[in-house]
């Protein structure tokens, strides 16, 4: 929601990144990772993606939203369309190797190598219960910096 409305109080484009990363499987999955088709799984990865946008397209017509599906490491993915963004809006689980940690692995990454501003938004206490981690909302959100003029 959070991205959806800063696009359109900006006029700006969105821009939807969805990484995925599957190498650091072990054990037995491991043997076999090599036999993932991966045009599917791109596939299914951007069937994904439109099923989490769908109601958000339809509330803010008035925002063009551009997908960028990859597979590679999601803060790698990020900080490399932080080149050309004027905002970069990511979610936390805080699911990393500290319990109570403010920001995870992949919004701390982000925050200290983007080129541009980084929002980082957390989940609402509803959607914790719930157990949702597709859809993130704004209710408890970092401070957000101006964003540079792209023009």
């Amino acid at each position: 929601a959070f991205a959806f409305e800063q696009a359109s109080s900006r006029g700006v484009g969105l821009t939807v990144v969805h990484a995925w990363w599957l190498e650091h499987v072990e054990g037995a999955a491991a043997a076999a990772i090599w036999t993932v088709d991966w045009q599917q799984f791109a596939e299914e990865e951007q069937t994904l993606v439109a099923e989490c946008l769908a109601g958000w397209q339809d509330k803010y017509p008035d925002v063009e939203v551009r997908r960028h599906s990859v597979r590679g490491l999601p803060v790698d993915a990020l900080v490399r369309q932080s080149e050309s963004a004027c905002l970069v809006v990511v979610g936390t689980r805080g699911r990393g190797g500290f319990k109570g940690l403010l920001l995870g692995s992949v919004s701390q990454g982000v925050m200290h190598r983007a080129q541009c501003p980084v929002a980082v938004v957390h989940p609402t206490k509803e959607l914790l219960r719930e157990g949702d981690d597709r859809t993130i909302t704004h209710e408890h959100r970092l401070p957000v910096p101006p964003v540079r003029d792209q023009t």
